[in-house]
């Protein structure tokens, strides 16, 4: 009863306070102690006002002795009770309807291929098959390569038999290499692998080719027309791309693929460069086709993470179903 007393005073005297000050409750005055209810909400609170009802000592009494056992036995304390002033709490739900692990991923990459790698590399080997010879018919419209034994023509396509499995190998080999790298190290280049980028990288790299032919067929000195592409070739790269390790892959396949000519040109004799300037273990190349395979590279990354990103999601939901 003590206790209850001092409650009661304690309250008593704030509820004079608030009346000496003039001020209207905007709340109800159970508000500022619960669990006790005292005053109606809105009243006008004065010393002599008629609506302030308290409790009484005995029946406060009552209601701390029957909280005092579920208190001590560890339960846990009653419900408050509802208030108007109590903020809602909403439940946080994402707003989009894929799963977590495909949204890390929306740019095909980061995430392993796991049982995806054959289909993304025989796609990978199918584009290099069908496209590779189109775009390299570019050069060989202009006679910048002669083909020899194993010539093919095909209307106004002039190719060698063995021209689309190489470039068939080239795509799977770069595409996967750079789809490893993807795993290893988050992708921060402009070579996201969407339908958008990588349509755009196939028109840059067809205008590059075509640009280069053009050059060879003028007549422009090889040394001029290797400086013009290799500032065109940057570009490029800056355009496409511009990752330092971007940078770094196609610095690697301009520099390995024309090496890879040497073979095919000197011991099988697939074909040969009537007017090349540079000699390489006894081979005559051309100097710029290595800014023609730096070119590339942009756009076999793109393509290779636009496989990945369509082939290893149809995987992934194919095992989920």
């Amino acid at each position: 009863d003590d206790l209850a007393a001092a409650i009661s005073a304690v309250d008593a005297r704030r509820i004079r306070r608030l009346a000496a000050d003039g001020q209207k409750l905007d709340r109800p005055a159970g508000a500022y102690h619960r669990p006790f209810f005292w005053l109606p909400m809105g009243e006008k609170v004065g010393l002599q006002s008629p609506f302030v009802v308290l409790h009484s000592c005995s029946a406060t009494a009552r209601r701390i002795r029957n909280m005092l056992p579920v208190l001590i036995a560890g339960a846990s304390a009653p419900p408050r009770p509802f208030s108007p002033w109590r903020r809602r709490e909403l439940p946080i739900r994402l707003s989009s309807s894929k799963p977590l692990r495909a949204l890390q991923n929306s740019e095909g990459g980061s995430r392993p291929l796991g049982r995806a790698w054959p289909a993304v590399s025989a796609a990978l080997f199918g584009s290099g098959f069908l496209l590779g010879p189109l775009l390299d018919g570019i050069h060989s419209r202009v006679g910048l390569q002669v083909y020899g034994n194993g010539a093919l023509d095909l209307g106004p396509l002039h190719t060698h038999i063995l021209v689309p499995p190489l470039l068939g190998a080239f795509y799977c080999t770069v595409g996967l290499l750079q789809l490893f790298l993807d795993e290893r190290a988050p992708p921060r280049s402009k070579a996201t692998g969407s339908p958008r980028d990588t349509a755009t990288s196939l028109i840059v790299l067809t205008m590059f080719i075509e640009l280069s032919a053009e050059m060879y067929r003028a007549g422009v000195p090889s040394n001029a027309e290797a400086y013009v592409l290799f500032a065109v070739a940057e570009f490029v790269w800056l355009f496409l791309d511009s990752s330092w390790l971007g940078f770094a892959l196609a610095c690697l396949v301009g520099v390995a693929c024309p090496l890879a000519e040497v073979p095919l040109v000197r011991l099988l004799e697939c074909w040969s460069y009537p007017n090349a300037d540079v000699q390489l273990f006894g081979t005559g190349l051309m100097s710029w086709t290595t800014t023609c395979y730096f070119v590339y590279t942009p756009f076999l990354a793109n393509l290779a993470r636009l496989l990945k990103s369509r082939l290893a999601d149809d995987n992934t939901e194919g095992k989920e179903e």
